[in-house]
């Protein structure tokens, strides 16, 4: 295919007005099919025709706007889901390995070993990419095993989330560096500028050391800041120029092709990004301090003890200092916004204990986790984590797996019981068989859905976007309009005489007043906030969702669906019951070998019933003595049940042989001589109709020696003997349900005592749905039974057309959770779909979030419902928050209060308040995981 999909690391990025720079780049790009760029994931996944676009050429263009990518992970652009539900292993294994120390053996020592394939390794490429189908003679550790002096070593690239954080970290120490440089210089501004000129009296010897003139009439105050300022400019805000720079497009302009060359007036409205506008101000403090310093020199010491000095040296320093302190603080704080999802990253151990069968006496081998290989057996011991997927082999324990699934109580883990990493073994050693390692395990997974799920921008988001996408260049304009209007009061003498400081009436003076106004205004513009507001949230909601045992992989879109939902449709089967069939109730008459014959009879079949049949009557077995019982013949008639020939022997040592039929009542009833309704006796059976329970029948005959065929209906092949032939008995009746899931019945109440409505599908029988529903809560009018799975998405679309309860003029929002491959369908079709995390690959795929608490499901998706609600709240609070912070500060900036009183915001104290605006969006977002 010529579409490729693309996902790049991106260093440099502070705020949305830099995501939006980059995204329009690219997106001007030939080839290009679409482009997202995540401020909190430092990721950009780019679609692009590749026989238009190379990679080079996009990493050349991010490096062109004053960024630098990285190129992550590239391949074909085919939409694949995550794999959650998908069986044990495929069986082919996949795996990067390095060789170091090349020689001509290398590729010959591939070959020799089976592979499935491998590219070839070269002088300049140590790198290969070997598959391979493991088994005891070929696994990883064989594959690893090259003789000296070759050395090979298994890559494992670091998932996106792991990238994403070191990114950050490393920006942020960059910026921590920078920060400590203009603390050291902020500290003898301080002194000199605020203590040595403001705070302390006229007549202190400091002040009047401060306020000597040493060169014309400039003070040994403004030297000294001139001189820090320079410090300042050169080597810390160098950091702002550059991006600046880069940000504008300006560095790229020779070498880009004559399509990106092309003038767009859009450039107008479309330009920077927020280190232009520190940038500006830090320039136009600066120049206009220099004049100032300049009139001073030439002004005379004279003149300059009698009226002062009036710079802004100062703010050069304080602006950088305040805005890296603030961008310090932001990163910190970003970074912890994905601590959960890190957090989950780091819970695989080291090592493991490899033993070669599955005996706790085999003796266990300490192996590195990354040479465990698919279908090992490994020893786990208590207390400690699982390092992958897999099953019990043998023993028996309890492990604690709420780091994935959110469920407080361990789990009972038996034979054949699945497993997985990052989980604790709490009770008791076990022997495990490996189905899974490396990114195919759960715990990365879910690590790679969430990463994948935070580039998916909520509505809100997007308007924030649009917003920063043009608050650059209104801003430079705004403040450009501002030193206009003020430079025309100042210089046309309409200025009353106390708005200039005393002696400051000259044109320098005035222009220098005006720039101030204007400086202030390029300062406090922080398009931060706004950009940070939806994702910020979004990322610690994400978080706690997972902490929840809840996979938000659907991102903000999501989250902001889910918070508005006032409609939820329920599969049955597996969603609000446990999806599996076990005898709930029984009625036996006969002997005590009884149950014991239907467990030998049943056991010959896989029919889910059979099973259900199989374990009770294993279980439930009578205290006594067991029988000497033992299936003869037997044969399964499709949907209908089974037919044996069973013989018991005695303690006395004689034995007898039997008919044996058990199945559904046409199939067991017809045999009775003469047929009688079960009715009669057995009393309850109409009770377990009512409660929709599926009612298994068991009959035998009488004692025999005949080697008569055992009767079948009329309509059976096989001939049915007169009724004297042989005396049938009604033995056993059993009651078969699928059990509802504990917390179901809560769910369902809470969701319908929030004003939501509740509707229940599925391919079940009428009776059985409606018993369901009724022990649910569920009315009746709001189940629908024995629907296609194509009639799913058909219902649901047709609530999605209702009005909204809440809001008639809007349509209603409708959340499906399902669990089966037929609900695929429903589950794209919904506003947001919630798939459990046991279900079908397919089922997982269309789902916007994967519940991964499998025994406390309708309870998981309450808290999937506050999660959303309580996201959602937050970014609208932080999005007013930026908004009504720019929109009241900006104007106070540019000097509307000025004629009451003088009242101003200097440009020091304008960049402590951009800083401490987008500080204050993630220290809100970060609020939520305390519930605040």
């Amino acid at each position: 295919p010529s579409s490729r999909e693309a996902t790049f690391g991106i260093t440099g990025m502070t705020c949305s007005s830099c995501t939006v720079a980059i995204r329009s780049a690219i997106s001007e790009l030939d080839g290009v099919e679409s482009v997202v760029v995540s401020l909190i994931g430092n990721s950009m996944r780019v679609v692009y025709n590749q026989r238009m676009l190379t990679e080079q050429e996009i990493e050349h263009s991010v490096s062109s706007c004053g960024y630098e990518a990285t190129l992550w992970s590239s391949g074909p652009a085919n939409p694949v889901d995550n794999g959650l539900g998908a069986p044990r292993g495929s069986g082919t294994r996949t795996v990067q390995l390095v060789i170091e120390g090349f020689c001509d053996t290398v590729n010959t020592r591939l070959e020799s070993l089976g592979l499935i394939s491998f590219t070839p390794v070269t002088k300049v490429k140590d790198l290969t990419t070997v598959a391979y189908i493991p088994s005891p003679e070929l696994n990883i550790r064989t594959i690893l095993a090259f003789p000296p002096p070759l050395k090979v070593s298994l890559f494992t690239p670091p998932n996106a989330s792991s990238r994403s954080r070191e990114i950050k970290l490393r920006e942020t120490k960059h910026l921590e560096l920078l920060w400590a440089a203009s603390f050291l210089l902020a500290i003898p501004t301080f002194i000199i500028g605020v203590v040595g000129m403001d705070l302390v009296h006229p007549g202190n010897p400091f002040r009047t050391w401060c306020e000597q003139p040493i060169w014309g009439g400039a003070m040994r105050s403004v030297i000294a800041l001139w001189v820090l300022a320079t410090v300042m400019q050169v080597l810390v805000n160098r950091l702002f120029y550059v991006r600046a720079y880069k940000g504008l497009g300006l560095s790229g302009a020779l070498t880009r092709t004559a399509t990106s060359r092309k003038w767009r007036w859009s450039k107008l409205i479309h330009f920077g990004n927020m280190d232009l506008l520190v940038a500006l101000s830090t320039t136009v403090a600066y120049a206009a301090s220099l004049g100032m310093m300049t009139r001073d020199i030439q002004r005379g010491a004279e003149y300059v003890m009698q009226y002062g000095s009036s710079t802004y040296f100062d703010s050069c320093v304080f602006l950088g200092f305040f805005i890296l302190m603030g961008r310090v603080l932001e990163g910190r704080a970003t970074i912890k916004t994905g601590d959960a999802i890190a957090l989950l990253g780091t819970l695989s151990p080291e090592s493991a204990l490899l033993v070669s069968s599955p005996s706790f006496d085999s003796a266990p081998t300490t192996i590195p986790v990354q040479e465990v290989e698919m279908g090992d057996l490994l020893l786990i011991q208590p207390g400690s984590l699982l390092p992958v997927d897999g099953f019990v082999v043998a023993g028996s324990t309890t492990v604690d797996e709420s780091s994935l699934t959110g469920e407080f109580l361990p789990t009972q883990k038996l034979a054949d019981d699945p497993l997985m990493s990052g989980t604790t073994n709490l009770t008791a050693p076990i022997i495990m068989r490996v189905t899974s390692v490396g990114s195919e395990t759960m715990l990365q997974k879910i690590v790679q859905a969430v990463a994948d799920g935070q580039s998916k921008k909520a509505p809100i988001e997007r308007v924030a976007d649009q917003i920063i996408g043009v608050f650059i260049p209104i801003i430079v304009y705004l403040s450009l309009i501002v030193l206009v209007i003020w430079l025309s009061l100042a210089l046309s003498d309409s200025l009353p005489e106390h708005y200039l400081p005393a002696g400051r009436n000259g044109t320098g003076d005035r222009v220098f007043f005006a720039f101030e106004f204007a400086i202030a205004v390029l300062v406090i513009a922080c398009p931060c906030g706004i950009g940070l507001a939806a994702p910020t949230a979004q990322a610690v909601g994400a978080g706690m969702a997972a902490r929840a045992g809840i996979l938000a992989q659907g991102g903000g879109e999501a989250f902001q669906m889910a918070a508005s939902v006032d409609t939820i449709v329920f599969d049955k089967t597996g969603t609000l019951t446990m999806g599996e069939a076990v005898v709930v109730d029984e009625e036996v008459s006969g002997a005590g070998w009884v149950k014991q014959a239907i467990s030998l009879v049943e056991s010959g079949s896989s029919h889910p019933l059979a099973v259900a049949l199989t374990e009770y009557s294993k279980n439930a077995r009578d205290d006594q003595k067991p029988a000497d019982v033992r299936v003869e013949e037997s044969e399964e008639i499709a949907g209908r049940g089974i037919r044996a020939t069973i013989v018991i022997r005695e303690e006395t040592g004689h034995e007898s042989r039997r008919h044996m039929v058990i199945g559904n009542e046409a199939f067991v009833v017809e045999r009775l001589s003469p047929p009688t309704s079960p009715s009669t006796s057995f009393a309850r059976l109409s009770q377990w109709r009512a409660s929709g329970y599926t009612v298994i029948f068991a009959a035998m005959t009488s004692p025999l020696n005949a080697s008569a065929p055992i009767p079948l209906s009329a309509d059976d092949s096989c001939p049915v003997p007169a009724p004297a032939a042989m005396s049938w008995e009604l033995c056993s009746l059993f009651a078969i349900a699928d059990q509802l899931r504990p917390s179901a019945a809560s769910t369902i109440a809470s969701l319908q005592a929030s004003g939501r409505e509740v509707f229940m599908l599925t391919g079940d029988n009428e009776h059985s749905a409606r018993a369901v529903a009724g022990q649910l809560g569920i009315d009746g009018e709001h189940v629908k039974a024995g629907v296609l799975p194509h009639e799913k998405a058909e219902f649901i679309k047709k609530l999605q057309n209702r009005p909204s309860p809440d809001a008639p003029k809007k349509r209603s929002i409708v959340a499906f959770c399902g669990d089966g491959l037929n609900d695929s369908a429903a589950l794209a079709a919904a506003d947001v779909g919630v798939a459990l995390a046991h279900g079908s690959q397919i089922t997982i795929a269309s789902a916007s979030f994967v519940l991964l608490a499998s025994h406390s499901v309708p309870s998981s998706l309450l808290g999937l419902l506050d999660i959303s609600r309580r996201v959602l709240a937050r970014q609208k609070l932080n999005f007013a928050w930026a908004l009504i912070y720019n929109v009241t500060l900006i104007p106070i900036a540019a000097g509307v209060l000025y004629p009451y009183k003088n009242t101003k915001l200097p440009p020091v104290w304008s960049a402590l308040a951009m800083a401490l605006s987008s500080v204050s969006v993630v220290a809100s977002s970060l609020a939520l995981q305390v519930g605040l």
